[in-house]
């Protein structure tokens, strides 16, 4: 005798045909979950920039993120306004989750440099992941060489979702 092949139909032979748990059996063991990091995240995206005009050689600029709720940081950059008479040029940017440390996030020289290497240039990243950050987290950037220059004018920039308000 030989067995007829055919489709299931819907889920209960589906599964019946594989030896699977029926829809009843797996509801004791299968709970929804709600990601509110990307999704609800993305739905509460802002943006935030900070300059400082004159920041000298590891002097850096921050932002908090925010004060009163937790947060999930997408991305974030650091840029400088080279001029003319830089010769070296080197940046990192961090963040400080918790007090006092600061983690660096990335780094990188902002090269090449001479008389017509001028302008804003800048590194940053969309992290592979986002961050979870509690309230009142920094992001900061640091120019850690500047060169001959004394200082230089450097903003920070963070792309983040606000998780409550």
């Amino acid at each position: 005798m030989f067995r007829i092949q055919r489709v299931p139909l819907g889920l209960p032979n589906l599964l019946s045909t594989s030896g699977g748990e029926t829809p009843s059996q797996l509801s004791e063991n299968v709970q929804a979950v709600l990601d509110l990091l990307q999704l609800y995240g993305l739905n509460q995206l802002q943006s935030q920039t900070a300059n400082n005009a004159a920041a000298a050689e590891g002097t850096g600029v921050s932002i908090v993120l925010n004060s009163n709720f937790w947060t999930v940081l997408f991305a974030a950059s650091g840029s400088v306004i080279k001029t003319a008479t830089m010769t070296a040029l080197f940046g990192q940017v961090g963040i400080r989750r918790v007090q006092p440390a600061t983690m660096t996030i990335f780094s990188g020289s902002l090269g090449p440099f001479g008389a017509t290497e001028t302008g804003v240039v800048s590194i940053g990243q969309y992290l592979p992941y986002p961050l979870v950050c509690p309230p009142g987290t920094l992001v900061n950037f640091t120019p850690t060489i500047i060169g001959t220059d004394a200082t230089a004018n450097i903003f920070v920039q963070a792309e983040f979702g606000v998780v409550g308000g």
